[in-house]
């Protein structure tokens, strides 16, 4: 056996003890990751069940569905709005939310569609997103796996469903003939991983050439929803982050939308992520604080959260982005009079109507993300 010189068993045992302490400090860190993990989880879990409580729970019924057989079905109420109807929507919404944890092969179910026979544009994009992350989901082992049948839909709805995109992700194929009814005319939804502002410019094309009226100041309605789509993908997705029940997706949704009754357009952004009071630093809280007493004279509620953001003289959100944020998207409401910018997120609606005028409201159970809508009117 070879003896080994004493300066060299020291720098051995030295070496050998670094490479201990070094898999100790691995495996620590990794308990500690795996129980932060945890506790995100728990949180996230204990807000989606006081979720429900609040709004209710869809329940399936098991049915025997043509040309499906036995499916669990889930019927969507006949309004879809979160002003008129918000328990019944969000509770929809969360329904289809859960069933991303399931596997399709293992829980066939049928959503129905017919009693629906009004929706709102902001519903509509939800709507869209939460059946896109199913279908992106799913589609890989089964081509559009979700089922449903429009046969007897409400024809306006087969419509919008058709323009914006609805049948592109689930299992079914609109009526020959169907009508928007009075007013409606929509555009495809957007879904994107990336800060492309070329969406915006297209999404705004898009609307302008199915409605044939055009914002009266483009580049600031292109501004604002870039800055919608920018803080989206900077701040609704941190990491780490946990999302229960659905799956975790870093992505937003956009759509618009053209009521010629009312001559105007909606333009909404919407993502799944932590909601926008969430996004607040906790350094950025005591001087939240203050402006809230001076604008509310409440305490910090979401809505007021909200509030503060966009009137914040600061980079609009607080957020340390590089933009005016909130701020710049209520300019494009400035701009255009007769029109609104409303924010739904956490427990807070804010709706602004330009000129300092404002609305703020608690909502009752907290939004399924963010969602933000102008509705500009055209003079």
């Amino acid at each position: 056996m070879k003896r080994i010189s004493p300066r060299k068993k020291i720098r051995l045992i030295k070496r050998v003890r670094r490479i201990e302490r070094s898999r100790s400090r691995r495996v620590t860190t990794s308990k500690i990751a795996h129980s932060s993990k945890i506790a995100r989880l728990k949180v996230a879990r204990l807000k989606f069940e006081n979720q429900l409580s609040v709004v209710g729970i869809v329940e399936g019924v098991t049915k025997k569905v043509p040309r499906y057989g036995n499916r669990k079905v889930f019927e969507f109420p006949a309004q879809m709005d979160f002003e008129d109807n918000y328990n019944d929507t969000v509770s929809m919404l969360l329904k289809l939310r859960e069933l991303e944890k399931f596997q399709f092969a293992k829980r066939p179910f049928y959503l129905e569609f017919e009693k629906l026979n009004s929706i709102s544009p902001g519903a509509l994009l939800v709507l869209a997103a939460e059946l896109d992350c199913l279908y992106r989901l799913w589609s890989d082992s089964r081509k559009k796996p979700i089922s449903a049948d429009s046969d007897r839909w409400d024809a306006g709805i087969t419509a919008l469903f058709s323009d914006f995109g609805i049948f592109d992700l689930i299992n079914a194929a609109p009526v020959i003939a169907y009508t928007y009814g009075e007013s409606l005319r929509a555009v495809k939804f957007r879904r994107g991983e990336t800060q492309d502002g070329s969406v915006a410019d297209a999404l705004i094309k898009d609307i302008v050439e199915v409605s044939e009226k055009a914002p009266s100041e483009r580049a600031r309605l292109y501004e604002g929803l870039g800055e919608a789509l920018a803080n989206t993908l900077d701040h609704a997705y941190p990491n780490p982050y946990v999302s229960y029940p659905s799956t975790r997706i870093k992505a937003w949704w956009a759509g618009a939308i053209y009521d010629e009754t009312s001559n105007i357009t909606h333009f909404m952004v919407y993502d799944r992520g932590i909601g926008l009071p969430a996004r607040i630093p906790v350094r950025n809280h005591e001087w939240y604080s203050e402006i809230f007493k001076r604008l509310t004279g409440k305490q910090d509620e979401d809505a007021e959260l909200i509030w503060a953001a966009i009137r914040s003289p600061r980079s609009g959100t607080m957020l340390d982005h590089r933009g005016e944020g909130l701020k710049q998207m209520a300019e494009v409401v400035d701009s255009h009079p007769g029109s609104d910018l409303r924010i739904s997120s956490g427990q807070g609606l804010v709706s602004y109507f330009g000129a300092d005028k404002k609305e703020l409201k608690s909502l009752n159970a907290p939004f399924t993300g963010t969602l933000v809508e102008w509705r500009i009117k055209h003079g």
